[in-house]
């Protein structure tokens, strides 16, 4: 380079020290030049044949910084003394003169036009993965089951049909009322991290029975990589103290109903934060009358009312009674559900609802379905549009699933209610009753050792060894007192669970439970045992005593009959013969088959019969009135579950679960997960950031932080590394590595890193191609659809696409489609960068041109990209509101908000694509050659 274009005060950058920032020329010597590069305090001197340096110039538009930090925007420039002052516009609109010399020293250049120029031009592989970040980032968040792909959980088909029935709503107001061990937990913790990722529910709160907090502290983290933070009562007070409301020290929340009532400045704490949704387990317990209701129910009432997204669980949602599941649904849509009486007259209009829907399910064709007995009530039922539909045999097919699902939609608790069972899930293992009578023991010994019961445990756990055994019993007192006698009186391995021990306490008997070969044989559990704790490892349940009411009978066997059970469930129960508890166990089994079968409908049994219960358990010795009873019992069961599969269980069976549907979304997830692509991704990019990564094994790899590191701080990459794997099904066998998906922590934090670094935003390569003469030039440009919207709105979904990639050639013509990035990438040759500098300075012209060819083919589609976009904002969101509009219609105004919300949503959506813009986020610069 000629010495006449170094002059003292011009602006250049390091070739290979750009992290120098900005350099100014201090003195021109012979053939010498000394460069001082102030945000750096260092100082460079170079001969000035051969100086890495590249000449700083911006052009108008451009947005440049003074030494102060003030932003300026480049209006135009004149050169003198061979030095550059620039014309400037400053905040407040006035002009402003700025020397090259007074630019920012620290200044650093993102733009890959700019960076091209000055000679900072990154490696091919560097380019290519920029190019699968913006690619990978695209599908991944247009998709419509994004957040539901990332979890450490098997897809299981009725789960993942809830969860992404719950994506398309913007606030899910829902019950997840699920049979006990279907997996509600599993439910919740998809909808959390689908709203979390979707940007809808940042600040969530969960609210649980105080035994079940580390298995949901534990649960969260482990299977979805959210982080809750636990308040418990000390731990509010520590924070509290320091005038902070603890709640709000994160933005994930998990706490017990215990700790929020213990004292009025908890609960007032609680309510005083900001949520976007509420989590309620074990929803059963809230305690609701029209005269009074219960603390608990106030306070999630009171909850309910400030976020917008609520989640209650319960597996027996009619435990207390049909006026509590009317007030557990009232705290979800207090509009829709404002009186108890006319909840009870809906409950009985649902066999007719079920009766036309058989009728609609079952005719072939338009002639058969007007022959049907039910034809006239069905058309009172539907909208007139889909009844024309229906009756044109052209659309029949169509419009009978359309009809199906309005019928569901419209009528009945559906909307907001979702309950699977075994039977319409399928595919669990039996459950078998062995009964072991005894007699009664008259000796005057104290308890334990006076109860035939035990005796029979003694021999039966000798028997059953090595095999692990779940009993529970009523008492917390009777518990502890029988484990500390098996134990201590004749040495056998067992642990005790209780509501008197600590959570700690609790959680290490659990884990001394689980453990295989060392571990205890058999857990004593009090009542508390029988609800949320998880123990499908075991297949022996023993019922020293049965509780008096058939849903905790259920919850009890529902500690081992649940997902993941892969044996039959067996029911152990010894009982004195002619005893209170002989009743109670004929009346369980003969009269409701309660052993043999999941038990949905055995509160209303209880409350008809728990009087005449109670009558001949007092007075064992009356066989007449118990099979009296039992015979009763019978009939009545008989009937209830008549009326049960042909009135709204069948209905929510229908409206929680479709096989087929679910199926479709299962391909699609498995689709979108990419687990090779993903592999070769990580890869890519622990090279290009420094990242140390070996195999582990098969689809497993080990990621270590490195002194190398060009992103020292990258969040999810722990100080000790992280074993991860790409495959699902090993992921769930190996709780010691984690699952790498799209959605994990640690790849939307690689992604980012890339996105946010202009690394591989400028490339050089050749090309062997005789479909091109030698020296053809071409460019190629990845380019993204900027919206400045926030996460929530999840404009991306509306886009035709956000990301394009561009290949042009010097006459301005399209080669995309011939030079797809599967063809061009192998056949990209390498370039050393002094010569792809000096190409590049020689064809600036060319490429200045070429570059302004892009935006000019980005500008002309850039009106259809946003029309297109705006259409399918418009077709989704006017559908759902003309849906909800319907069911308002029929339902009242209970939706007026929810309908509100999706107008407000579509005018946010329209306002932010309208003002979107192409962004060109790289370039790489092709020239032909002829080997």
């Amino acid at each position: 380079m000629p010495e006449e274009n170094f002059a003292v005060g011009q602006r250049w950058v390091s070739h290979t020290e750009s992290e120098l920032g900005l350099g100014c020329i201090s003195e021109v010597q012979g053939r010498s030049i000394e460069v001082s590069f102030p945000a750096a305090d260092a100082i460079r001197r170079y001969a000035v044949n051969n100086a890495p340096l590249a000449r700083v110039r911006f052009e108008p538009n451009d947005i440049v910084f003074d030494q102060s930090g003030n932003q300026l925007i480049v209006q135009d420039y004149q050169e003198h003394n061979n030095c550059l002052i620039y014309a400037c516009q400053n905040d407040q609109g006035t002009l402003q003169v700025l020397p090259e010399q007074d630019l920012q020293n620290s200044i650093q250049f993102r733009d890959p036009g700019k960076r091209l120029f000055i000679g900072q031009i990154d490696k091919n592989k560097q380019f290519v993965l920029r190019r699968k970040a913006l690619e990978y980032d695209h599908l991944s968040q247009k998709s419509p089951l994004y957040g539901l792909m990332g979890a450490r959980v098997q897809l299981l088909p009725h789960q993942i049909y809830i969860a992404a029935q719950a994506a398309q709503r913007l606030s899910p107001r829902l019950l997840l009322a699920d049979e006990v061990g279907l997996g509600k937990t599993i439910e919740a913790g998809l909808i959390m991290h689908q709203q979390w990722l979707a940007g809808r529910a940042r600040r969530v709160l969960v609210i649980v029975p105080e035994p079940l907090l580390h298995q949901w502290l534990v649960e969260m983290l482990r299977r979805f990589n959210l982080h809750f933070t636990l308040i418990d009562a000390e731990r509010f007070t520590a924070i509290h103290d320091s005038g902070e409301n603890p709640f709000e020290s994160n933005q994930l929340i998990l706490t017990s109903m215990k700790t929020l009532l213990s004292d009025t400045v908890i609960s007032s704490a609680v309510t005083d934060a900001q949520w976007d949704m509420l989590v309620v387990d074990e929803a059963h317990h809230l305690q609701w009358q029209a005269e009074k209701a219960s603390a608990d129910y106030q306070l999630v009432a009171k909850l309910s009312e400030l976020v917008p997204a609520v989640l209650l669980l319960t597996a027996t949602p009619q435990q207390t009674g049909l006026a509590s599941h009317f007030a557990r649904l009232r705290l979800l849509d207090p509009a829709r559900f404002s009186s108890l009486a006319q909840f009870e007259q809906e409950e009985q209009a649902y066999q007719q609802i079920t009766m036309l829907i058989e009728c609609l399910l079952t005719a072939t064709d338009v002639q058969s379905l007007m022959q049907s007995t039910h034809f006239n009530a069905l058309t009172e039922k539907l909208d007139q549009h889909t009844l024309q539909k229906l009756l044109e045999p052209e659309t029949f097919a169509i419009a009978r699933q359309q009809a199906f699902r309005q019928l569901l939609d419209y009528f009945g608790t559906g909307r907001l209610l979702y309950r699977n069972t075994r039977q319409n899930v399928g595919d669990f293992p039996k459950r078998i009753l062995q009964r072991y009578p005894l007699p009664e023991d008259t000796t005057e010994q104290p308890w334990p050792e006076s109860d035939p019961r035990i005796d029979w445990l003694l021999s039966w756990l000798q028997s059953f060894k090595p095999a692990k055994a779940l009993l529970i019993c009523q008492q917390a007192e009777m518990a502890s007192e029988l484990e500390a006698f098996l134990r201590v009186r004749h040495g056998l391995r067992t642990a005790v669970f209780h509501e008197n021990m600590s959570l700690l306490q609790r959680d290490r008997a659990a884990a001394y439970f689980a453990e295989q070969e060392s571990g205890a044989q058999l857990l004593i559990c009090s009542e508390i045992g029988s609800e949320g704790r998880n123990f499908q490892f075991c297949h022996d349940l023993v019922c020293l005593d049965l509780p008096q009411h058939p849903d905790i009978l259920e919850q009890r066997i529902g500690r081992l009959d649940r997902i993941g059970q892969r044996h039959p469930v067996t029911i152990h129960v010894p009982y004195i013969e002619h005893s209170a508890q002989h009743h109670l166990l004929d009346w369980y089994d003969k009269g409701m088959d309660a052993f043999s079968e999941v038990q949905t409908i055995g509160e209303n049994l209880y409350q008809q019969f728990s009087a005449q219960l109670q009558s001949v358990m007092v007075s064992p010795q009356d066989d007449v009135a118990i099979k009296a009873l039992i015979r009763e019992t019978r009939q009545q069961y008989q009937i209830l579950k008549t009326q049960e599969q042909t009135g709204r269980e069948k209905l929510l069976a229908w409206h929680s679960f479709d096989p087929a549907e679910a199926e479709n979304l299962l391909a699609e997830l498995e689709s979108a997960s990419r687990p090779i692509e993903l592999a070769d991704f990580i890869s890519d990019f622990c090279d290009a950031f420094g990242i140390d990564h070996q195999s582990h094994s098969a689809d497993t790899v080990i990621l270590m932080p490195s002194e190398q590191m060009q992103q020292q701080d990258l969040p999810a990459l722990p100080e000790e590394g992280i074993t991860g794997t790409f495959q699902r099904h090993k992921a769930l066998s190996r709780e010691d590595i984690a699952f790498f998906s799209w959605e994990h922590p640690l790849i939307r934090s690689a992604i980012d890193t890339v996105l946010s670094h202009e690394l591989g935003n400028t490339a050089f390569c050749t090309l062997t191609d005789e479909r091109f003469p030698a020296g053809t030039l071409l460019i190629e440009s990845l380019c993204y659809f900027d919206i400045p919207a926030p996460p929530g709105l999840h404009s991306q979904r509306y886009l035709p696409c956000q990301y394009r990639r561009l290949v042009l050639d010097e006459k301005g013509r399209q080669l995309t489609e011939s030079l797809p990035s599967e063809i061009l990438d192998p056949l990209a040759g390498r370039i050393d960068k002094p010569t792809a500098r000096q190409l590049v300075s020689h064809a600036r012209n060319q490429i200045e041109l070429l570059i302004r060819q892009t935006w000019q083919t980005l500008q002309h589609d850039t009106q259809k990209w946003i029309n297109s976009a705006n259409h399918a904002v418009e077709q989704e969101i006017n559908a759902e509101v003309s849906r909800l509009e319907t069911l308002q219609s029929i339902q009242g105004n209970s939706l007026k908000a929810e309908i509100s919300l999706w107008q407000h949503r579509q005018s946010q959506l329209l306002s932010a694509i309208s003002t979107g813009q192409w962004r060109l986020d790289a370039i790489r610069v092709i020239i032909v050659t002829n080997n």
